[in-house]
Formats: C-alpha cells, sequence, structure tokens
C-alpha cells in the first residue's frame, strides 16, 4: 500500500498534475501538520477543516467524527454529578476505544489525542464535582441537622405545652381554692348568723314587737313600742330580741 509519509495514500486526493512540484510539496507540508496536530489532540480551524474537505476528504471525515466523538465525551464528563461517575465514563470510554479492532494504528492514535484532550479541557469542571463520599457525608450531615432542628422545635412544642398545662393548673388550683374560701366563708357567716339569731328574710311576729320588712334586702325592723326603741337586724335576731324582751318585761 502506498503510503505518503507514512500516511495511506487513500486518505489523500491526488494533487493535479497542473499544480508545479512546488505546490504539490506545500500542500503535502500543509497537510502533514494538519496530521500532527490531529495526533496532539488539536483542535482544527475553519481553514483547515476547508483544506481538508478539498485535498484529503478521507482524513476530513475522519477528523469530523473525531471532533463529534469528542464534544459528546466532553459533555458527559461535564455533566457528570460526581468524581466517581466520571472516571467510570473515562474507564467506559477506554474499554470502547480498546475494542475498535477495525481501525488502523494512526487513527487510533488520533482518537485517543482527542479523548485525552477532551479529559484535559474538562478536568477542572471535574475536580469541582464533590466526590461520592463528600457526597454521602455531606447527605448524612443534612439529615443529621434535619433531625436535630425536629427535636428543637419538639423540645420547644414540650415547653409550650408544659408551660400551658401549669398554668391551668395553677387557673383550676386558684379556682377551688377561692371556691374553698367562698365556701368556707358563707359556712362561717351560716354559724355565726345561728349562733347570733341573725338568719334573714324570715318574717317574725311577736308578742313584744313589731316586726316590719325593710324594702330592699331581707333585713328587718322591730319596734318595741313599749321602750320606744327600734331595732334592724335578721328575723332570728328580731325574733330572739323580742322574746328576750318579752322575758326582760316579765320580770324572769
Amino acid at each position: 500500500m502506498k503510503q505518503i509519509n507514512g500516511w495511506d495514500k487513500s486518505l489523500f486526493r491526488e494533487v493535479s498534475s497542473d499544480k508545479t512540484s512546488k505546490s504539490r510539496a506545500a500542500i503535502r507540508r500543509k497537510l502533514e501538520r494538519i496530521r500532527h496536530k490531529l495526533m496532539a489532540g488539536g483542535r482544527l480551524t475553519a481553514e483547515e477543516k476547508a483544506f481538508l474537505r478539498r485535498y484529503a476528504p478521507a482524513l476530513y471525515d475522519l477528523a469530523m467524527a473525531m471532533e463529534r466523538e469528542r464534544a459528546a465525551y466532553e459533555e458527559r464528563l461535564k455533566n457528570c454529578r460526581t468524581k466517581e461517575e466520571a472516571d467510570r465514563i473515562m474507564m467506559e470510554k477506554m474499554a470502547q476505544m480498546g475494542s475498535a479492532r477495525e481501525e488502523d494504528a494512526e487513527t487510533k492514535i488520533m482518537r485517543m489525542a482527542q479523548i485525552k484532550a477532551a479529559e484535559k479541557a474538562t478536568a477542572a469542571a471535574v475536580n469541582k464535582k464533590p466526590s461520592q463520599v463528600e457526597k454521602d457525608k455531606k447527605k448524612q450531615k443534612e439529615e443529621q441537622e434535619r433531625i436535630e432542628a425536629k427535636r428543637k422545635r419538639d423540645r420547644k412544642k414540650a415547653a409550650r405545652e408544659r408551660r400551658e398545662k401549669e398554668r391551668v393548673e395553677k387557673e383550676l388550683r386558684q379556682e377551688e381554692y377561692e371556691e374553698e374560701e367562698r365556701l368556707k366563708e358563707k359556712q362561717e357567716n351560716q354559724y355565726v348568723e345561728k349562733e347570733m339569731g341573725i338568719i334573714y328574710g324570715r318574717p317574725v311576729n311577736s308578742m313584744a314587737g313589731e316586726v316590719r320588712p325593710l324594702r330592699g334586702g331581707p333585713w328587718q325592723e322591730v319596734e318595741f313600742k313599749e321602750m320606744d326603741e327600734i331595732y334592724v337586724g335578721g328575723g332570728e335576731f328580731a325574733k330572739g330580741l323580742a322574746a328576750y324582751q318579752a322575758v326582760m318585761e316579765e320580770g324572769v
């Protein structure tokens, strides 16, 4: 197989015979520079692509295929979520490159150079990705923070409920105390009234005194005409006073 500077002649279009020897040499030198550029992982300019399309269409097709492959590979690396995912993508790519048995050595060299150039171009972006371990630690930390935040909320809620319970219990105790005090006062008043004969609201008739109810309350007025005295008090008070006065008048 005839080769041009170590390349398969089929990659290149025969330079027209009307070209001068000098022109043909210049074209071949430029093709050689493009070849080395591809083998070094470089990107072709629009002018270089146009040149290949004219003078080496097969190499042009190969260069375009490698350019698309490189762009897709770079995109995958940039979009990976973790360093471990990027490593897995790289290993898959290397396995794919090694399985391409139908390719000639020169094509494999160029493809490998383009792949390595893509990895170098995306290295900064990949290095910013978290590792899976870091991601797991971050997730674990976030989960712990969430649990701790919930515990704080629960403690605050429990404290509010405890304070509310204490407030209600205090109010109930106060109400019970006040009710006990009212009952105690009522019992004491009833005892005093009973002992002193002052139970309000009972009409009393006495031979010794005339009992008249007072308007607007339970009190009664007792008038002892013989003594020109008037006493004001409850029914039992009036009754007791009248009985006492009757006894006094009888001289007992």
